[in-house]
């Protein structure tokens, strides 16, 4: 996007080969969506991509953009319908009819596009949060409810500005994410910006293998689950999650257990005593097991009855 910036922040427009000043079409960085070369250019570069890349089997979907929203001069309509042509041009083309999304910096995004037909599922971008396990929760249910859509959390971090180890070494607020993402019905787990100077420099892949192990096996898409009724006896833990009549993945979390006041106050003291009771499970027997979430092993299985 800083390629279509004349103005802060970031801006690169003045080294675009598209604008005027280079040699290209564009008088402004707006018309990037409006010009006929430009959209001609784009879809031919659409054609390559799908020609290259549709049949490989570890590939996701064709996400257009990267925060759209930051284009200077940036109009919802006409955003959406360039959207709407290029899908059409990219599914013409890719024989194994691959998902079709974009993004935005604001974390709401855009309501017009992600209605959009065009658009198959939904994502959120989000820095500088205290409480990340709780902003990701509600911007996921709050999307999927909205919109009837999958939804991604595709950035994510402790802070935009940088990696952020000195601040959370341990990977608290990734882990956070993670969990958080899954609970609340996301269609995968929260994406941690950072992986580079952060992930792989602290070795904080572990977190990542934890919570495959956890969802393996789970047939998600089968079970029909909604979000989970769920009461708490102590304000100090929340607990959320999924269901159905005969099935639950439950999280259960420390609220004071954000990297922000581990950073400010160290890790808080473990709650004794507290109860989490689950509503509208059919009765019956029931096999529960307890897992670590850092280190993804079940520490106790129990046979229990409702």
């Amino acid at each position: 996007f800083n390629k279509l910036r004349a103005r802060d922040p970031h801006p690169a427009y003045s080294g675009n080969p598209y604008a005027v000043q280079n040699g290209g079409m564009l008088a402004s960085p707006a018309d990037f969506l409006t010009d006929d070369n430009a959209r001609a250019v784009y879809r031919r570069k659409l054609g390559y991509l799908t020609a290259r890349y549709a049949w490989r089997t570890n590939l996701l979907a064709w996400e257009f953009w990267n925060e759209i929203d930051l284009i200077e001069g940036y109009d919802a309509p006409t955003a959406v319908a360039w959207h709407e042509e290029m899908a059409a041009h990219v599914r013409q083309r890719d024989p194994y009819d691959h998902l079709v999304t974009t993004s935005y910096s604001r974390t709401p995004g855009d309501p017009t596009m992600w209605r959009s037909l065009d658009i198959d599922f939904t994502q959120s971008h989000q820095y500088n949060r205290h409480d990340i396990a709780a902003e990701v929760a509600e911007h996921t249910r709050a999307k999927v409810v909205e919109y009837g859509k999958p939804h991604i959390f595709g950035e994510l971090g402790v802070d935009s500005g940088g990696p952020a180890g000195e601040k959370d070494e341990a990977g608290v607020g990734f882990h956070n994410g993670l969990w958080a993402s899954i609970m609340a019905g996301g269609a995968g787990t929260a994406m941690l910006w950072w992986w580079d100077s952060y992930i792989e420099r602290l070795g904080l892949y572990h977190h990542l293998g934890a919570v495959a192990r956890f969802v393996d096996g789970v047939p998600w898409h089968e079970l029909g689950l909604r979000d989970a009724s769920v009461d708490v006896s102590d304000p100090a833990i929340r607990a959320g999650g999924l269901m159905n009549d005969e099935y639950a993945a439950l999280w259960i979390q420390h609220r004071g257990h954000t990297w922000h006041s581990v950073l400010r106050d160290g890790a808080p003291d473990a709650v004794d005593g507290a109860q989490v009771a689950l509503r509208g499970l059919t009765g019956g027997a029931y096999r529960v097991e307890w897992w670590d979430t850092w280190r993804g092993e079940i520490l106790l299985t129990e046979d229990v009855a409702t």
